[in-house]
């Protein structure tokens, strides 16, 4: 089974999702994120005739989906984690400004360092 990135960010009304397929960029909106992968699915079978069950999707998100699907997640908090201004990273989140690839990747590393902590987090 072939693995394609579906990028998936807020819209107005639902989710905007993108894929790349043979030099392609395949863009579509749906209510909900399991109607944006179905849609995906008919599209690549429409314009490359990719039959629905060989491809699966690898979710990736941008920072203001992230933040509404993950709403434990303190903004503030995993700013001072990323060696981020709090300020910029709310910019961030809220779609005024957008991180450069360096400033992502600071991101995503305080993201999976948190990740790494709850997962040998245990309670007694």
């Amino acid at each position: 089974m072939k693995k394609l990135t579906l990028i998936i960010e807020k819209a107005e009304e639902g989710f905007w999702g993108r894929i790349e397929y043979d030099d392609n960029l395949i863009t579509e909106e749906a209510s909900s994120i399991a109607a944006l992968e179905e849609s995906m699915h008919k599209l690549l079978f429409d314009f490359h005739q990719v039959p629905v069950g060989s491809v699966a999707f690898d979710y990736k998100y941008d920072l203001t989906e992230l933040f509404d699907k993950f709403k434990e997640i303190n903004v503030t908090k995993l700013a001072d984690r990323a060696g981020l201004n709090q300020s910029l990273l709310r910019q961030y989140v809220s779609g005024a400004k957008y991180p450069s690839l360096e400033q992502a990747k600071k991101i995503e590393a305080a993201l999976h360092q948190l990740g790494e902590e709850l997962l040998n987090f245990q309670l007694v």
